[in-house]
């Protein structure tokens, strides 16, 4: 993919590392908010939400005016299967967490529960992995990105600032994919921030599949949960 004429060639780290962070809700990127639209109808509302270190991850299209926040990528990651790339060499695979073993050669694997199933397969994962010392391959594969991983730690989300925001093709605003609704397009930044602190908490990145608090329970349960996430971020950064 060529840059688009919307946006100046962006930094392929820092733009990696802004994709990440939309994936996980785990900050990368100091006082950055990742925004991810699965339309482009939307982009000049969002262009005048962000802020100057923000960045804009939008279908590539007709994209009017020069702005080096804006990262355009070619495909989609809605649905299982769904293959996305940007910056002419970085591609990524949507696959569900029930689907078993993930494989994609072409590149980053993202794994998304998508359902209070594949929450509850993530859960019993965990518990597997504590009682007996195995973990899920799946969960160790070098290519693969675990979505919503912060949300599963005790530190998320920052409680003054957004991390990351998805923008739906209806114009909603969520705290990624699965997330809680935020606001609408439209709405100021000051009133989605409002809504992320008012409801800050782990359950906030699945709000639209699980009851948030049932899942703080699923979590409370579990001290030792954010170890085990850590450990299996850790092995996998080690096998990359």
């Amino acid at each position: 993919m060529r840059a688009s004429s919307t946006t100046a060639r962006p930094d392929s780290h820092r733009t990696v590392a802004a994709f990440e962070q939309y994936v996980t809700a785990e900050r990368a990127i100091p006082g950055c908010a990742v925004f991810f639209l699965e339309s482009a109808v939307h982009l000049d509302e969002v262009r005048a939400l962000a802020e100057r270190d923000d960045v804009i991850f939008v279908p590539a299209g007709s994209l009017p005016k020069v702005d080096p926040r804006v990262v355009p990528f070619a495909g989609a990651l809605h649905a299982p299967g769904d293959e996305m790339s940007f910056g002419g060499r970085h591609a990524f695979q949507l696959q569900d967490y029930l689907a078993g073993r993930f494989r994609f050669h072409g590149g980053l694997t993202v794994v998304r529960q998508g359902s209070a199933e594949g929450l509850a397969a993530f859960l019993r994962d965990a518990d597997t992995a504590r009682a007996t010392g195995i973990f899920a391959e799946r969960l160790l594969d070098g290519a693969l990105l675990l979505d919503s991983a912060a949300s599963f730690t005790r530190a998320y989300p920052v409680p003054d600032s957004l991390v990351r925001v998805h923008v739906t093709a209806d114009g909603e605003y969520r705290d990624g994919p699965d997330g809680l609704l935020l606001g609408r397009v439209g709405d100021g930044r000051a009133d989605i921030e409002a809504v992320a602190t008012e409801n800050a908490g782990r359950g906030r990145a699945f709000a639209r599949i699980v009851d948030p608090r049932v899942l703080e329970a699923d979590l409370d349960d579990r001290p030792w949960i954010e170890l085990y996430v850590s450990l299996v971020t850790a092995s996998r950064r080690d096998r990359v």
